[in-house]
This record gives structure tokens, C-alpha cells and sequence, in this order.
């Protein structure tokens, strides 16, 4: 019989009362009355337990990541401490763990809130033994990070640090922002997009403002894609000869310096975009999120992008080395006129590779 039916009979029989005592039915009636007892108890019991249980296995985990954190196995040990705090949303202890652990790791937003949390914690005897060296810490982070506030329009425009995004427009409050260089990214469909290098000083708020134009009519129906490549022929329609030196046609070297910047420029992207994937790969809240889930399985993706984006740098870093060094020595052998008759106007790339024009 389940504990509901139990109680079902409970309240059927509690208003029974026999006349004869020692009757059966009274019989009957008081080992009812036993059983409804031992039911009402049962649930208070069984909560009791689990939460003991929760408790002891978190005690184990924390005390399994202090291990850990001793022989320097910081990233291993964070596992173990985000799993008691699953067990325990509300520990103290597992929170100054993370707090510390995250510190130890250079994860300076999250070592933040979670020291804080931790702190908040008023009477908590672990806490208030440690509370000195939790506070120094906390103020140690704190010199580590910085805020960044983006206001303008329009609504809704997404704002990307180093390609993560923090947010879009309008920002509720200024961001958490460790201390550095960045590349701020603001982009909505059918606007011009906006890149701006910012840097986040230590404990100082730096404020942008942004407002993003509506692409043109033109824009529009072209695409990003039109106009990014242009004719490699040359602007003036002459026939392409050898100069009067003999040496390489004049409008080699530039070109080889075009492809050089081009291939520079692909490559510094790449490899932007091979460290932010980096940095989600070894991101334990985002790649160890599920126990028991092993990090290539949750973040593989990431991994494979990011050998790809790295691939990518490398090539393109040794076509800009190699174009570049071929721009100089064709310029070296004569194969260039006067600063006053030639000159580079502008490069593009395209889908297929760069492109570069100018007046020769």
C-alpha cells in the first residue's frame, strides 16, 4: 500500500469509534491508527535524510577539490566544487572554494561573484574564520577588473568583446570586464555594423557611445559581398609592359604588397578567433557544465573550430610573410617607377582572395 492510500484510510477511519473495547474492529482500528502515525513521520524522515545525504556527499566533494587545489590540479578541483555547490545551492564554503579557485584560474568575473556570495554569508562559522583572507582576495580580483558601459542605438544592436558578446543595447548596467585590450564589436541586421578597439582600466569605468546608420538603399541590394573585389586590370587600360630597366613589370610589387596586407589582415582575425575558441574550450562552466560529460564531448565543436581558425592564421600568416618579402626585393630589382608615377590606392578581399588597384 503507497503512503497516499495510507493517509487516505487514515482519514476515513479517524472518525470511527467502536463501542466495545477489545472488540476486533477496535483492534483493527488501533493498528490503523499506528500506521497513520508512521506515515505522517515518514516524509519528515525521509527529507531529513536526503539532506544529510546532499550534505555528506558535498562535505566529500570539497574536501576531494582542497586535494586537488594542493597538488595544483586547479581546474580539476573546480569540477568537484561546482558539483557540491549543485548539491548545496546556499554553502558558504563551497562558494569561497570557487571563489578562490576561479581567482587561482585568472577567471576574475566569476571569482567575483562568487566571493562575493560567499561573503554575504553573515554568522557562517567557516565563513567568519575565514572572512580576512576571503576579503583580501576579493580585493585582489577586484584590481583585475573594470567596467565598460555602451549606451546609444539602436535597441536591440548586439555588443561583442573580442567576439563574446556581453549584451545589447541599451546595457542594463555596465558590465564586468577584466582588465585589458579589446576589440568591441556592435552589430544589428540591416545597419552598418561598428568596431572600435576600447581598454578597460583596473577598477575605472570606461563609457562608449554608439549609434549605429541604417545601410543605404544600395547597400541593401547589393550585399556585403558587392564591391569587396575589384578588377586586378589596370585602371588605365594600357597594355602591361616591362619598364625601361627591364626588371619586373611596375605593378608587381604592389600588388605582392596588397596580397601581403591582405593575408595579414586574414591572419590577425583567424587568429583573434582562434584564442576566443581557446578560451570557451577551457571554459569549465560552459565545457564541464553537465557531470559526467567529459569536455569533448560538450564543447568538441569548439575545438574543432578553433584548429581550423589557427590552420587558417598560419597559412595566411606565411602568404602575407612571403608576399611581402617578394614586394620588397621585386621593388629592390627595379621593378617600380618613381613615388611621383605609381602608387597603391586601396586593397580588398573578397570570398576568393584579395585583390589591389592603383595608378602605375
Amino acid at each position: 500500500m503507497s503512503t497516499n492510500q495510507l493517509r487516505l484510510l487514515c482519514a476515513r477511519t479517524r472518525p470511527m469509534r467502536s463501542r466495545r473495547q477489545g472488540s476486533p474492529r477496535s483492534w483493527l482500528l488501533s493498528v490503523a491508527l499506528t500506521l497513520c502515525s508512521v506515515a505522517a513521520a515518514t516524509p519528515t524522515w525521509a527529507q531529513s535524510a536526503a539532506s544529510s545525504s546532499n550534505s555528506s556527499s558535498a562535505q566529500e566533494l570539497l574536501d576531494r577539490g582542497v586535494e586537488l587545489r594542493r597538488t595544483n590540479q586547479d581546474a580539476e578541483a573546480l569540477a568537484l566544487f561546482r558539483q557540491a555547490l549543485d548539491l548545496e545551492p546556499e554553502s558558504s564554503r563551497a562558494q569561497a572554494h570557487l571563489g578562490t579557485t576561479y581567482q587561482a584560474l585568472g577567471r576574475w568575473v566569476l571569482a567575483e561573484t562568487f566571493l562575493t556570495q560567499a561573503l554575504a554569508h553573515p554568522g557562517d562559522e567557516y565563513l567568519e574564520r575565514h572572512r580576512e583572507a576571503l576579503q583580501q582576495a576579493l580585493e585582489f580580483v577586484k584590481d583585475h577588473l573594470g567596467l565598460l558601459d555602451v549606451q546609444g542605438g539602436p535597441a536591440g544592436a548586439q555588443v561583442l568583446l573580442n567576439g563574446q558578446r556581453i549584451g545589447s543595447l541599451p546595457l542594463a548596467e555596465p558590465a564586468r570586464v577584466p582588465v585589458g585590450a579589446y576589440l568591441m564589436e556592435v552589430a544589428l541586421d540591416g545597419h552598418y555594423g561598428l568596431n572600435r578597439p576600447v581598454r578597460i582600466s583596473r577598477r575605472a569605468l570606461t563609457r562608449e557611445d554608439v549609434e549605429l546608420l541604417p545601410l543605404s538603399p544600395a547597400a541593401r541590394r547589393t550585399g556585403p559581398a558587392n564591391g569587396a573585389a575589384s578588377s586586378a586590370a589596370p585602371i588605365s587600360g594600357e597594355p602591361v609592359g616591362r619598364d625601361a630597366a627591364g626588371g619586373a613589370p611596375s605593378w608587381v610589387p604592389w600588388t605582392l604588397a596588397g596580397v601581403s596586407a591582405g593575408a595579414a589582415v586574414v591572419a590577425t582575425v583567424a587568429w583573434v578567433q582562434r584564442q576566443n575558441y581557446a578560451e570557451r574550450w577551457h571554459d569549465d562552466g560552459e565545457c564541464l557544465s553537465v557531470p559526467g560529460a567529459t569536455r569533448e564531448e560538450q564543447c568538441g565543436d569548439l575545438r574543432t573550430k578553433g584548429e581550423r581558425a589557427q590552420t587558417v592564421a598560419w597559412v595566411s600568416g606565411g602568404v602575407a610573410l612571403a608576399a611581402g618579402t617578394a614586394a620588397i626585393w621585386t621593388a629592390l630589382a627595379g621593378g617600380t617607377d618613381s613615388a611621383t608615377e605609381a602608387g597603391l590606392e586601396g586593397c580588398a578581399i573578397g570570398s576568393t582572395g584579395a585583390s589591389c588597384f592603383g595608378r602605375f
